[in-house]
């Protein structure tokens, strides 16, 4: 094994200086390696020059100074986003989709046809517009569509389709995914990727709820500081504290040359993934109904709010017929 890694696997539990750690090297029955002071600090050197580690002067008034290491690892924090990526279909698909049942089809509506005249329609991407003007769905395909939402005849919102990037902590994602019928779900995977993973906190902390099936009351409790017990003393430690120390783990275990399919299990919940998520319009319409209640989770809340601010854009009519219940 080499000498640098062994120095890792030191510094991920305590700064310590050359000295010391040719001391714990000596001392330790089975590290598979015998060196010089010298080695020790020329791979002290190379490891701060890559940025692996850094070191830290002690002025000490009783005793010679002494140059601390420290391994170098930053916290990213992350926030949760959610970006419209693809999308298929309009109002108009949703509409078409149900007038097919009695062999009919439906059109864009000038927004005012005696000024622009009934011009034939020009698709131009996600745009639908005339020739001379702008376009609308007509008032009676939107209340079309307000029937059929309301009748949950949803088989024609199925024909529209959105695609969305996400990125969330893994403890969010857990409970999106659990949503299936209609949708399609790819995560990125942390057995193949090992770059520098980030990390979401919440901005307060929630009281439990007394009632046992709901997960979190409103009332909000301070900012959270463990007192935890080391082997030799107690310290207070507070959950970044925690997250900074499991980083430093994931970091020392693939510096070792472990696995990345292994060394992420020491990572926690609220390690950033990301996914994208394609579906229905129907699809994603239930995610959003479901995950908007007052009593679903926060933080999925979020997500499911970034969603429905992004979708009214698209589906102007449909949305709002699925969701909130009128067009």
């Amino acid at each position: 094994m080499s000498i640098r890694y062994i120095i890792l696997g030191y510094l991920n539990t305590s700064d310590l200086t050359g000295y010391e750690l040719k001391k714990a090297i000596a001392a330790h029955p089975f590290l598979p390696w015998s060196g010089n002071n010298n080695q020790i600090y020329k791979a002290l050197t190379e490891l701060e020059d890559n940025g692996y580690i850094q070191s830290q002067r002690v002025i000490q008034s009783l005793a010679p100074n002494k140059k601390l290491n420290r391994r170098f690892v930053i916290m990213k924090i992350s926030p949760m986003m959610v970006t419209l990526i693809d999308k298929m279909g309009s109002d108009l698909s949703v509409v078409n989709a149900a007038r097919v049942s009695f062999a009919k089809e439906s059109d864009w509506e000038a927004i005012n046809p005696v000024e622009f005249g009934m011009a034939h329609l020009k698709r131009e991407g996600s745009l639908n517009t005339y020739e001379q003007g702008e376009v609308c769905l007509s008032a009676k395909d939107q209340k079309l569509i307000s029937y059929l939402a309301k009748h949950n005849h949803w088989t024609p919102f199925a024909h529209a389709f959105l695609s969305f990037r996400i990125k969330a902590p893994i403890f969010v994602a857990r409970q999106l995914v659990k949503h299936q019928v209609g949708l399609a779900w790819n995560e990125v995977s942390r057995r193949y990727v090992d770059d520098e993973p980030e990390f979401w906190f919440p901005e307060v902390w929630r009281k439990r709820a007394e009632n046992v099936k709901q997960g979190s009351s409103n009332v909000e409790i301070p900012p959270i500081n463990l007192l935890v017990r080391d082997t030799n003393d107690e310290y207070t430690n507070s959950p970044e504290n925690f997250v900074e120390e499991a980083l430093n783990f994931y970091q020392g275990l693939l510096d070792a040359g472990v696995a990345p399919e292994q060394a992420r299990m020491v990572l926690p919940q609220n390690t950033m993934t990301e996914w994208i998520w394609s579906g229905s319009l129907a699809a994603f319409a239930r995610v959003c109904r479901l995950r908007l209640d007052p009593h679903a989770q926060q933080e999925t809340r979020e997500i499911a709010q970034q969603i429905n601010d992004l979708v009214p854009s698209e589906f102007e009519h449909s949305w709002k017929a699925l969701v909130n219940g009128s067009a």
